[in-house]
């Protein structure tokens, strides 16, 4: 089956950290190499290969519908319990985030160029608001924060740049040089597996804080496939729109809420803990829809 590949290098990445060949810092590096690499290499490629309708406006504005809802929610749940400002920003961002390169491999296996192309426009805007509107909240949560708002690094980022130079390229009915396009290619190939290794070296479930993170990684998903679905009828999709949408929406727990917990002085454990659950659950929700889109 399809999802096959992606669910053998999620076991090895597991295998090797049970084994003690390597652990979360390697895992790390796979994501950091596919995001600055890998990523952008595939999805230039899937942009160069589909045509851009109009109908595809859906996927960034779903992007920004996921994100601004986390938000409310995140905010809801904390008026009806309070928490300190370090966990509160924590839980926000867990909210906000969609983790749309754990979701790559399972749409590359089912959907090909096609789900790529759509999950770019989708993370375009996903990404933006993470950069800008998710870090904010990060910031405001920190012991150090003193006023402010981040900077937009978004733009220096390679899968912007690919997503851009993909749609210049597209709509101008150009493609890439034969030899540029077999070294992108190349390193398009390695992206699904890089990010199925890399989360699979990142699983590491603990007892300490399980309930707090469980309800916190069904919350996500909750509020994930909550949007997808009240996306996919109002906007009447079908086949790879409703898949790719349905994928995104399984997405576990973004990475980056545990780096920016990480750099503001958050609540990390409470990150790491809700991350790693939610991996697990956005796993079997992925296969699950990838079997029923099958």
């Amino acid at each position: 089956m399809a999802l096959t590949p992606v669910a053998a290098g999620f076991a090895t990445g597991h295998v090797l950290r049970r084994g003690g060949l390597a652990g979360g810092q390697e895992g790390s590096f796979l994501f950091l190499l596919n995001l600055y690499v890998c990523m952008p290499a595939l999805l230039l490629r899937a942009l160069l290969e589909v045509e851009l309708r109009r109908e595809l406006a859906v996927f960034p504005l779903a992007a920004a519908a996921t994100v601004s809802t986390g938000f409310v929610v995140g905010s809801l749940l904390l008026r009806l319990r309070p928490r300190p400002s370090a966990e509160a920003a924590v839980v926000v961002m867990a909210l906000m985030v969609v983790n749309g390169a754990f979701a790559l491999p399972f749409v590359d296996a089912l959907y090909g160029a096609p789900g790529i192309a759509r999950m770019a426009l989708f993370d375009v805007v996903n990404n933006l608001l993470v950069l800008t509107a998710v870090w904010t909240v990060a910031r405001r949560g920190s012991p150090r924060w003193q006023g402010g708002l981040p900077v937009l690094h978004v733009l220096r980022t390679p899968p912007f740049h690919a997503v851009v130079l993909g749609v210049v390229l597209n709509l101008a009915n150009l493609d890439l040089p034969a030899a540029g396009a077999a070294v992108v290619n190349t390193f398009a190939a390695a992206s699904p597996f890089l990010i199925a290794v890399g989360a699979g070296l990142l699983f590491q479930p603990a007892r300490a804080r399980i309930a707090q993170a469980g309800r916190l990684a069904l919350a996500k998903t909750s509020v994930g496939m909550g949007v997808a679905v009240l996306v996919a009828l109002l906007a009447g999709l079908d086949g790879v729109d409703l898949g790719v949408l349905l994928l995104l929406g399984a997405a576990p727990i973004g990475f980056v809420t545990v780096t920016f917990a990480t750099i503001e002085e958050l609540d990390v454990d409470l990150a790491t803990q809700a991350l790693t659950w939610s991996l697990l659950l956005g796993f079997v929700l992925s296969m699950g829809v990838g079997l029923l889109a099958a």
